[in-house]
């Protein structure tokens, strides 16, 4: 999920934080502190912000995936390295 959060939030989602994002996601436990939360504002298209593309839905799914199988940290629901970055659908 590095991928992920690297090209879909950490522009904001930084150390210090820019645009007022309220925490950073820079570790694997900022993220699955927050994964709940960061699914829901993906699925319903708010982050990223624009004028950002949103999350593309196969992204989206494999986040979901990651959360299910319980927080991995690496290894499975990674999107394959030639998945590209998430895009509109």
């Amino acid at each position: 999920m590095q991928q992920l959060v690297t090209l879909a939030c950490n522009e904001c989602h930084t150390s210090p934080t820019v645009g007022g994002a309220p925490f950073p996601l820079l570790a694997h436990a900022d993220v699955k502190a927050a994964s709940a939360r960061m699914l829901l504002r993906m699925q319903a298209g708010t982050m990223p912000p624009a004028p950002r593309p949103p999350v593309s839905a196969f992204a989206i799914a494999q986040f979901a995936r990651w959360i299910d199988a319980g927080f991995p940290e690496t290894g499975a629901c990674t999107p394959p390295p030639d998945a590209g970055p998430p895009d509109a659908e």
